[in-house]
């Protein structure tokens, strides 16, 4: 499985054409990650997309985004037409309310990042082809503000349709949890680390986790390692030993130990 990294440009964002002619291009591996986020839209049909071991079915008027890191394949199968935003963090996180926002915001939740949208499609549309023209213009100093306060938009558009047809299902207090847990749980799977550096107390803590993913501090944490050791096993090359030490596991063993605990698998048998 390949990573790939937004191809080197001065301005990380690109918006691309989803159709007949183009979708069987290499534009889309069969299985692949990204650094960037990708944000589809589908205009006509539906496409189906398996994110992370999940099916996702995108169908004409709705939206949906595929995080950073998450692997990603493509079903060509049906016919679908739209439109696909790339961009990077660094490009969107302009300001320290930007950065807020990428993982504070439900429709980009980290914790539950499997939503379709179903959108305003003349508003999104609008924004869109807007968004577009401004990518097509000559390079100045005001096209990256002006971009990026399009895609915020967007976002915000996204987030609003969301927000209307169902509650918020995260605290800021989960969020900054989930949030702290993309950024260590390869390099740190105890509780007391994520407490210290959050400032609240433990059972505050639990609390909230709990309300909004009906999941334990500790069973949080190990579910998204054991998705990362899922990822790597059956679609990357490395040896289960060194998928352990990227884990944080000192030895092969324990690492077989805590998979089987947890999935009833061993590294074998999740390439089998």
């Amino acid at each position: 499985m390949k990573t790939y990294d937004f191809k080197p440009s001065t301005l990380e964002i690109e918006i691309k054409t989803l159709d007949k002619d183009k979708r069987s291009t290499k534009i889309f591996p069969q299985a692949h990650r990204t650094t960037f986020f990708e944000l589809i839209f589908i205009e006509f049909g539906q496409a189906n997309f398996k994110i992370d071991f999940q099916n996702i079915t995108l169908k004409a008027g709705e939206i949906f985004v595929i995080l950073p890191n998450q692997v990603c394949e493509f079903d060509f199968s049906e016919s679908y037409s739209g439109k696909m935003i790339l961009f990077t963090y660094n490009f969107f996180a302009i300001s320290e309310n930007d950065a807020s926002f990428l993982y504070s915001s439900e429709f980009l939740s980290l914790a539950n990042p499997h939503r379709t949208i179903k959108t305003d499609v003349k508003t999104i549309k609008q924004i869109f082809s807007l968004l577009e023209n401004k990518l097509g213009l000559n390079k100045d100093i005001y096209q990256p503000t002006v971009c990026q306060s399009l895609l915020r938009t967007l976002l915000l558009q996204c987030e609003r349709n969301l927000n209307e047809t169902s509650k918020p299902f995260a605290t800021s207090i989960a969020k900054e949890f989930f949030y702290l847990v993309e950024q260590n749980f390869s390099s740190n799977r105890n509780i007391d680390f994520y407490i210290q550096q959050m400032g609240v107390s433990e059972n505050r803590l639990a609390k909230e986790v709990k309300q909004a993913c009906n999941l334990t501090l500790k069973t949080y944490i190990n579910n998204r390692l054991l998705l990362e050791a899922k990822r790597l096993l059956q679609y990357s090359e490395l040896s289960a030993k060194e998928i352990a030490f990227n884990l944080g596991f000192d030895d092969t063993a324990n690492f077989s130990n805590w998979l089987k605990k947890l999935s009833q698998k061993t590294p074998l048998q999740f390439r089998g």
